[in-house]
């Protein structure tokens, strides 16, 4: 089983502040027409999968060494790799990317449709962790597949839910896929990094 859960790993409070930060009015996003990051003759091979639903999402960039991004909220970030390494043993050795997801609904229903199956890294030393900000809904799929497998007959492995506090962790040349909030949710915000550890002890 190469994936792991871990809850409220961060004190209390600093779910709290991770989360009103987030949701600052101020906090700055940027417009993106994907989830997936696919061209549309990417988009073309799973055009007939009716559960398979493309979809805009708001990003904000907290750390991107490769465009030599780093933002303020950087800061309020880091400390999830020290809670993580207190937890697990597990240090880092270098950091990909770090951004922030926000989906809005969109009128589909989280358990029937998700956004295309995608990954994080091609590398099989990286990994890639999900952080949830807040409670709601919006699942995370886990494919079986990896990068060597393809998209073809893509198998859920597992489904995890959004709540505050969450840790999913899982390799980053796993297929997984996003979903939009019900209407019951204005919004969907995670975390998302992508890393190769010094060591990895969770599987």
């Amino acid at each position: 089983m190469m994936y792991k859960v871990f809850d409220d790993v961060l004190p209390t409070s600093m779910q709290e502040h991770l989360e009103l930060t987030f949701k600052d009015p101020n906090m700055v996003w940027m417009w993106q027409d994907n989830t997936s990051g696919f061209q549309d003759w990417e988009l073309a091979f799973i055009a007939d999968n009716p559960e398979i639903k493309e979809s805009p999402q708001f990003v904000h960039t907290v750390l991107d060494p490769t465009k030599q991004i780093t933002c303020y909220t950087w800061e309020m970030v880091k400390p999830i790799f020290y809670f993580l390494e207190k937890e697990t043993g597990m240090q880092i050795k270098t950091i990909e990317r770090v951004k922030s997801n926000l989906m809005m609904a969109d009128g589909s229903d989280p358990t029937k449709v998700y956004n295309p199956p995608h990954i994080d890294s091609p590398h099989d030393e990286s990994l890639s962790m999900i952080y949830y900000l807040h409670d709601c809904d919006g699942a995370t799929r886990l494919f079986k597949n990896s990068l060597r497998q393809g998209m073809g007959n893509l198998e859920v492995e597992t489904t995890v839910e959004p709540k505050r506090g969450r840790m999913f962790i899982f390799p980053s040349n796993r297929f997984h896929a996003s979903s939009n909030p019900s209407s019951a949710n204005p919004r969907r915000m995670i975390i998302n990094f992508v890393f190769t550890p010094q060591n990895n002890p969770l599987w």
